[in-house]
């Protein structure tokens, strides 16, 4: 039911569930969703894609760190570019 609500509040194309969690096999059986899919109030539209990853619990500090690292890099890369 939780996943019905939120695409039919935001009405995504995907949906990606992740996290160590998704290791449990229940947690995105077919009957679940197929459940997400009967719920969902969609008249002119299909249900979105729903994309499985196993990923750590701890995968978003990765991003971040990544995302953090590439505006530092812009900086320096910047200042370069100015003194040279």
């Amino acid at each position: 039911m939780g996943l019905a609500n939120l695409v039919n509040i935001f009405d995504p194309g995907l949906l990606i569930l992740s996290g160590e969690r998704m290791s449990h096999d229940f947690l995105y059986s077919d009957e679940v969703l197929a459940a997400m899919r009967g719920d969902v109030v969609q008249v002119d539209a299909p249900p979105p894609e729903v994309k499985i990853h196993k990923w750590g619990d701890q995968m978003w500090a990765k991003g971040a760190a990544a995302f953090a690292m590439e505006g530092v890099t812009e900086l320096a890369v910047r200042r370069l570019t100015v003194d040279a």
